[in-house]
């Protein structure tokens, strides 16, 4: 049995799947689980009077999860969008793998500054012998600002036309935004962007970075990556200074520069006249610009 939830057009649908067990190497058992949460229609805001979620306007969605992976797809504002979830947990046997799976809480708390927070915890003391991942599977409108953070997972953003901040300690990152501000880190995987805003900053520290910002006319941020390869696709219009450096690797350059140049491993040069500004760094690997 189940239950949704709906703010300003948006539907919270909460599924968890059958449980189903497998044995793995180490005398470890997983459970994942597909069942229907029932989640009130109600819920008390900043701790006070309760109010129904459609009177008040949605406008930061936050994530998070420990380990698990993370996906959102904007679409057009006033479409009902969906949270579909995903509960994997992990003991020593079934009996303690399916314990563990009862004990995860996902929560949707809502805010009357317009943030909705989205995340799971553990419903009583977590056992030794407990280990959980959490997936969550977004559509929703377009509009919404992101905070979507994971310690263990990918990230994947598709169609968010608001400011987006994305941070995996260990997941590859696939972005694709347009209009605000983009900032993604990941301490191991690599980052692929596709960019129409005007600020960005990508980080990671070891994995490739692919920027395509094509569409930006007046591209600003930075690219940084300690091991790994960096390429940034550019407008031929675009009005920008780019500045690159690699300690070990080989910079290319295939833009037109009105100012400035290439050497091996440095890049200093200005497009048109200039307005935007892009830093380009790698410790280990190369740089293309193109």
């Amino acid at each position: 049995m189940g239950t949704c939830m709906r703010w300003s057009g948006v539907t919270v649908s909460l599924l968890c799947l059958a449980a189903t067990g497998c044995r793995l190497a180490g005398s470890t058992v997983w459970v994942q689980s597909v069942e229907e949460i029932s989640l009130a229609d109600q819920i008390t805001i900043d701790g006070a009077e309760k109010r129904s979620l459609e009177s008040v306007d949605l406008s930061v969605l936050e994530v998070r999860t420990h380990n698990g992976r993370i996906s959102f797809t904007g679409q057009d504002v006033g479409k009902p969008g969906a949270i579909s979830v995903t509960k994997k947990a992990r003991a020593y046997d079934q009996i303690e793998a399916e314990a563990a799976l009862a004990a995860i809480e996902v929560f949707v708390e809502r805010q009357a500054d317009g943030k909705c927070k989205v995340g799971w915890r553990w419903s009583k003391p977590k056992r030794r012998s407990w280990n959980a991942a959490v997936d969550f599977e977004i559509t929703a409108s377009q509009a919404l600002a992101l905070d979507l953070k994971t310690h263990n997972g990918r990230i994947y953003v598709a169609g968010a036309e608001s400011d987006v901040v994305v941070v995996s300690h260990n997941g590859r990152l696939v972005l694709d935004c347009g209009g605000g501000k983009l900032y993604g880190e990941t301490h191991n995987g690599r980052i692929e962007a596709v960019y129409a805003g005007g600020n960005l900053q990508l980080e990671t520290h070891n994995g490739r970075i692919r920027a395509d910002m094509r569409q930006c006319k007046v591209p600003n941020g930075s690219l940084k990556t300690y091991n790994g390869a960096v390429e940034l696709i550019l407008d031929n219009d675009a009005s920008v200074q780019v500045t690159g450096r690699t300690h070990n690797g080989r910079v290319t350059c295939q833009v037109p520069l009105t100012a400035g140049g290439v050497s091996k491993r440095k890049l200093a040069g200005t497009m048109a006249d200039g307005k935007g500004k892009l830093d380009v760094v790698t410790y280990n690997g190369s740089i293309r610009v193109w």
